[in-house]
């Protein structure tokens, strides 16, 4: 990304062109893949050449210069037990 975004934002430019690979509904990882400061995102629409919507709001800060991944979605499971948390 060419700056940094906020929590709320619904759009990130990117420094270069977007590739065609990120067409609507394409899932993207914003952010490092490694650590903290990662989300995944589905790309709602390209507005510009180097701009890129989502679908739904950041849930986080991101900073400048950070990094876009394509990512495949994989549908998982989760287990819910009854009592106090």
């Amino acid at each position: 990304s060419s700056t940094g975004v906020t929590v709320g934002s619904t759009a990130i430019t990117l420094t270069t062109t977007v590739p065609t690979g990120l067409a609507a509904g394409t899932t993207i990882v914003v952010g490092a893949t490694t650590g903290t400061g990662w989300e995944a995102q589905v790309v709602n629409s390209t507005t510009a050449s180097s701009q890129i919507t989502f679908a739904n709001p950041l849930v986080q800060d991101h900073v400048g210069s950070g990094v876009i991944y394509t990512a495949t979605a994989q549908l998982g499971q989760a287990q819910f037990t009854a009592g106090v948390v």
